[in-house]
């Protein structure tokens, strides 16, 4: 008998075997994604830490730099609060489409205006207007005053570059014009005259029905902040189940030794007998 039994154990051999690769090859897969995962959790965590400093410099900038009171030179940076003293073009308005504030969608209402100090033309957010139940159907636009009228601009500036869009910005025929994104070449085109590269956007309204409350940045550095904590949070699970996966395998493999050693001891004292 004592003969019979090692040939069984040696025929389960091969399964066994198959079965152990496999297992390895898995845990193998396991330790390099995981590997690999770890250094991009801890990027993603830095890049959100630098995403929240550009902010907080933003905000900065925006409530604590010079005022700009006249567009006789090229903005030094952006955003930068402005006072100016102008006159607007009031009769060729455009309307930003697709504009929401407080879960109602509306337009951003952009007007042509003159300087007063260096006589450039320049481009000015009014503030938002509600839309109507149809939106085929345009809102009633506010009162503004007409170009012979001197008016303070109090605002912001700001970039102007045109966000992604998946198709054509195909602006309406006729004034007001609605648009979808704000582009100083187009506007230049349109208006047939040079403009002050940077958008003022108003503070202060300048007439009744338009909503000048604004968020200088959509995500404020808080924000970040949290989404920070979130990847490093990952990044340390990972580290700690890289940690047990490395423990767990020198405890296994030193019991599988052992194991090993105690079937030979046996297998040598039955042979013995």
């Amino acid at each position: 008998m004592s003969a019979v039994i090692p040939l069984s154990k040696d025929a389960d051999r091969p399964r066994i075997k198959g079965a152990q690769d496999n297992s390895v090859r898995t845990k193998v897969v396991c330790l390099l994604v995981g590997v690999t995962l770890l250094p991009v959790l801890i990027s993603l965590g830095l890049w959100q830490l630098q995403r929240a400093d550009e902010k907080r410099d933003l905000i900065r900038k925006g409530s604590n730099g010079p005022v700009i009171d006249s567009l006789s030179s090229l903005p030094q940076q952006l955003p930068g609060a402005v006072e100016l003293q102008a006159r607007l073009l009031s009769e060729q308005l455009l309307l930003l489409d697709n504009r929401t504030r407080e879960g109602r969608v509306g337009y951003e209402l952009l007007s042509l205006f003159q300087d007063a100090g260096s006589g450039r033309w320049g481009v000015v957010n009014l503030g938002w207007v509600a839309a109507g139940v149809d939106r085929g159907v345009l809102p009633a636009l506010p009162a503004l005053p007409d170009f012979t009228q001197q008016v303070s601009l109090k605002g912001m500036q700001l970039t102007a570059q045109p966000g992604f869009m998946l198709g054509a910005d195909e602006w309406s025929p006729g004034w007001p014009k609605v648009i979808q994104q704000p582009d100083m070449a187009r506007f230049e085109t349109l208006f047939q005259r040079p403009l002050y590269p940077a958008i003022v956007r108003l503070t202060e309204s300048v007439s009744d029905n338009t909503d000048t409350r604004w968020e200088l940045v959509v995500m404020p550095p808080e924000k970040h902040l949290g989404y920070a904590l979130q990847w490093f949070a990952l990044a340390l699970a990972l580290l700690l189940w890289l940690a047990w996966f490395g423990w767990w395998r020198v405890a296994a493999n030193v019991k599988e030794k052992a194991k090993d050693s105690a079937e030979q001891s046996a297998a040598l004292a039955e042979w013995e007998e």
